[in-house]
């Protein structure tokens, strides 16, 4: 009975690896990104812009395992458009620019299923995995400037599905559309800001609202883009 069942796993997996094609694909475009929490919080300020729009991009490796049906890791960046802050005290003006990015390292199925007489196939594909988070402040007040840097992670997971049309033998270009959630619940300082030697941010402190609670990065959003695959 064992070596029936390793047989059959044996011409399962030779079956699976006949219909095996590598791809590599990358693509990028719009996304928008949440940051409602921050946003309330920068909209406190005297002057403000928030965040709620980025630019991304993925590249990501397929393994085909079935017709129809791929495995493989996939690697992207979320860059959003930089949110700031001004605020007046004591005759002083408060000035404080917000960048953030987000490095998504996931892994998940995708699946690109062609329509009969149609000149493009459906493909789509759900992923899931880490996001490492990485915020950059800088702050003016008076004469000083100075930069705080911050970082964390949580889960990310995004879900994409679109149209993908043949350019040449084995190239393909993809439009998609998705949503990502990506909800970093909270972020640290990374090394010690020290500025005219007063320690004004101190590594492992937890970036924090004006109520003291850690501020989240929420960039999870929808997405909008276009790429180009690679198959072998």
């Amino acid at each position: 009975m064992k070596k029936l069942s390793f047989l059959v796993v044996l011409v399962l997996l030779f079956w699976s690896f006949s219909f095996s094609v590598v791809k590599i694909g990358i693509d990028g475009g719009y996304t928008s990104v949440a940051m409602k929490k921050m946003n309330d919080e920068i909209a406190k300020a005297d002057k403000f812009t928030k965040f709620g729009n980025g630019i991304y991009g993925d590249l990501k490796l397929d393994f085909g395992i079935m017709p129809f049906l791929n495995i493989g890791p996939k690697v992207g960046i979320i860059y959003t458009f930089p949110a700031s802050m001004e605020t007046s005290a004591f005759s002083t003006t408060i000035k404080e620019n917000i960048n953030a990015l987000l490095i998504p390292v996931m892994a998940g199925l995708s699946t690109s299923i062609g329509i009969p007489g149609a000149p493009f196939s459906i493909n789509g594909g759900i992923y899931g995995g880490y996001g490492f988070a990485i915020v950059t402040s800088g702050v003016e007040f008076g004469n000083l400037r100075y930069d705080i840097p911050c970082d964390g992670g949580g889960f990310v997971g995004d879900i994409k599905a679109g149209m993908e049309f043949s350019l040449m033998p084995f190239v393909s270009g993809t439009i998609n559309l998705g949503y990502r959630i990506a909800n970093i619940e909270k972020v640290k300082v990374s090394n010690d800001v020290v500025v005219s030697g007063t320690t004004v941010a101190k590594k492992g402190d937890v970036l924090e609202d004006s109520d003291g609670n850690p501020m989240p990065f929420d960039y999870s959003g929808f997405i909008a883009g276009v790429g180009i695959t690679i198959g072998f």
